[in-house]
């Protein structure tokens, strides 16, 4: 596996149920030399309901935590950053839907600035419009580069990740704004660039998405 690793959980917030998927978090954790692991939708809505056993991976990894909100108890972003990089900067730009961390690694000293998005399906214009400017102005004030950005967007931008065929109403609601913000910004699809016409997702489509250099 690479450096990213991005993940749907579906639900953290069950003791009863969730143990399979810590497990195989932890599997996945220490089998792999993995920078930034990305948990969508953890539903947790408080630091202090994160599992444990992922408590105790502090001496390894940095732990971010983007909460769900009572008003959307459906987000929520766990994100793990292997110590071997710096954290120079971190924000919560929408709770429990869009986080920026910045970081520095500690051997080459390269900076890297990291975006992780859940994406809420079937709103509406002005949600979106709101929460990819919140992005594109962090980017633009911080004059930021060597951008990755990853997560379950639950949008496409093309065709060729629906199995349809045919766009939903959620990604017709991103896809233009999405479009102008990757034109603006120098941001390519790198599944995308290196497969323009494989199909292979997720049932929540994911993307990373990093810059040109």
């Amino acid at each position: 596996m690479g450096d990213i690793i991005q993940y749907n959980i579906r639900g953290l917030k069950s003791v009863e149920s969730r143990g399979k998927k810590v497990g195989r978090i932890l599997k996945i954790l220490a089998e792999h030399e993995t920078k930034f692991v990305s948990l969508q939708q953890t539903r947790l809505t408080d630091i202090t309901q994160i599992p444990k056993e992922f408590v105790h991976l502090k001496h390894i990894y940095h732990i971010v935590f983007c909460g769900a909100t009572e008003l959307d108890l459906g987000g929520g972003i766990l994100i793990f950053v292997k110590k071997t990089e710096d954290i120079l900067k971190e924000s919560i730009l929408v709770d429990g839907r869009l986080v920026y961390i910045q970081t520095k690694n500690l051997v080459t000293e390269t900076i890297t600035n990291w975006f992780s998005i859940y994406g809420k399906s079937n709103e509406n214009s002005n949600y979106v419009n709101s929460l990819i400017n919140k992005l594109d102005n962090e980017i633009e004030k911080n004059i930021l580069e060597n951008i990755i950005i990853c997560g379950d967007f639950n949008f496409v931008t093309s065709t060729n990740d629906r199995n349809t065929n045919n766009y939903t109403q959620t990604d017709n609601t991103y896809r233009t704004k999405w479009n102008s913000f990757e034109v603006k910004n120098d941001l390519i699809d790198c599944f995308r660039k290196i497969y323009p016409k494989r199909r292979l997702y997720t049932f929540s489509q994911t993307g990373v998405i990093q810059n040109l250099e």
